[in-house]
């Protein structure tokens, strides 16, 4: 834990513009001195995007630009325990509309991915004052886990386990709270969708919370708008709808979400995260 507290130090002696070009440079170097996954993610964009070889050579620099910043972001986390500090960098002005739907009294369901800096996301809610649960995996690196819970529930943030959590999450939408969950990773056993013309096994988790919940949806994301500036948007609600059988409808919402998604990655394929292999159906 004593190398992580050092690298936080660091970060946080940093001016945010000198951290983000450190992030920037690190990621580029990662792109261009370790080739672990740099095959796939050229190879994921020209499938789904129908990219040339050039153009994905691209924007995967591009990708690994943005994961070098976003983890000099999350180490300075601590420096964002006032409000204030956050709306100096995150234009936050949809979040109007999670006021209106958090209105309504049931909670809210906030559909996201590893898009953008995620972390930075949901720590900026909890940080303006937002009641939210964050659904996320463990790390099998223990120490690396503990460091990265830590670091994230210093903003504010409940952490909920990916199974067994379900009764904590259903209180925490009648507390009128939100639930952030990502959906963009591929779940062994899960409802096959499209997503990118190619199907992608997702988990049925969120449509199934959906339903039992009543809880309103939304997409919410946080787009880089330059170096080290964001912007929040949100998207329109996803009314849960039913099919004939209960399977049919967590498949169709499933695709919906998944619909919504894609439609983000299209408008900002450098802010998605490509490494991970999100397509293992057969």
């Amino acid at each position: 834990m004593f190398f992580f507290r050092v690298l936080v130090w660091i970060a946080c002696r940093l001016s945010r513009r000198g951290a983000a070009r450190v992030g920037a440079a690190l990621g580029l170097l990662w792109h261009a001195l370790i080739p672990v996954r740099r095959r796939h993610v050229r190879a994921s964009i020209r499938a789904c995007l129908g990219y040339d070889t050039r153009t994905a050579r691209q924007v995967a620099r591009r990708v690994y630009r943005n994961l070098g910043v976003n983890a000099l972001e999350f180490l300075r986390l601590p420096l964002l325990r006032d409000p204030r500090a956050v709306k100096d960098f995150i234009d936050t002005r949809e979040l109007t509309k999670v006021d209106a739907l958090l209105a309504r009294g049931r909670g809210l369901l906030v559909l996201t991915a590893h898009f953008g800096n995620w972390e930075l996301l949901a720590a900026s809610q909890a940080l303006a004052g937002y009641e939210i649960a964050v659904v996320t995996k463990t790390m099998k690196a223990t120490r690396i886990n503990a460091f990265w819970m830590k670091h994230r529930a210093q903003t504010g943030l409940s952490l909920l386990p990916a199974s067994g959590s379900g009764r904590a999450l259903i209180e925490t939408l009648k507390r009128g709270a939100s639930v952030g969950f990502v959906l963009d990773q591929h779940t062994p056993g899960g409802v096959v969708v499209d997503f990118f013309g190619r199907p992608a096994a997702t988990t049925s988790g969120l449509a199934r919370l959906h339903e039992i919940s009543g809880a309103p949806l939304v997409p919410a994301f946080l787009v880089r708008t330059d170096l080290c500036s964001h912007r929040i948007l949100i998207g329109d609600e996803i009314p849960f709808t039913r099919e004939a059988t209960r399977e049919q409808t967590v498949c169709t919402m499933t695709q919906k979400y998944t619909h919504a998604l894609e439609a983000m990655v299209r408008a900002h394929p450098d802010q998605w995260l490509w490494l991970h292999r999100r397509w293992k159906v057969v």
